[in-house]
């Protein structure tokens, strides 16, 4: 996943790992993690150092039940001091939820595979990109110092189309961006 964020460019003598498995690991399989499960996962995850962990998703809970105690499992990601705790919304009501929960940074997932984002968000591609404006536009009016993010995804390919024009992911980005 390319990420573009409203953070700037992070400097070329730093790497920064953003560890996504308390999200992405999860909300694809049918079993439902513990929460007690997921905070000591968090917290082992923290042990080992890493600084940046997208804890979950704020979707609807019919959709995604594995992420049904994401506001609890936000809560005690923010107890590790020093760890930006994000999570994934595809939408400004889900921004708007993570947000209220106390994240530092919402990522919105803008698939590059035309066939991705209607599989994926049931969306067209333009109408994420309008997503973001309108996330982008609230956050600048109701939570300014909040962190938003766009993880590009199938910028190399896509299981469902098959390859992706670069030229689809370059104008995508620059969206994006803009």
């Amino acid at each position: 996943v390319a990420r573009l964020t409203s953070m700037g460019a992070i400097p070329q003598d730093r790497v920064l790992i953003s560890e996504v498995g308390p999200r992405d690991g999860l909300q694809s399989v049918q079993a439902t993690m513990p929460t007690a499960d997921k905070l000591r996962w968090i917290d082992a995850l923290v042990a080992a150092g890493l600084r940046e962990i997208e804890v979950g998703s704020f979707v609807p809970v019919h959709l995604l039940p594995q992420m049904a105690d994401v506001a609890e499992v936000v809560r005690h990601a923010l107890t590790h001091p020093g760890v930006t705790v994000m999570a994934l919304a595809p939408n400004l009501r889900g921004a708007q939820a993570a947000l209220a929960a106390g994240v530092h940074k919402v990522t919105l997932p803008v698939s590059a595979s035309a066939a991705h984002s209607l599989a994926n968000v049931r969306k067209t591609r333009e109408a994420m990109v309008e997503e973001v404006r309108a996330v982008v536009q609230w956050r600048h009016a109701a939570a300014p110092g909040a962190l938003i993010e766009v993880g590009l995804s199938t910028a190399f390919g896509c299981t469902l189309q098959g390859a992706v024009p670069e030229d689809d992911v370059l104008w995508l980005a620059a969206l994006c961006a803009e």
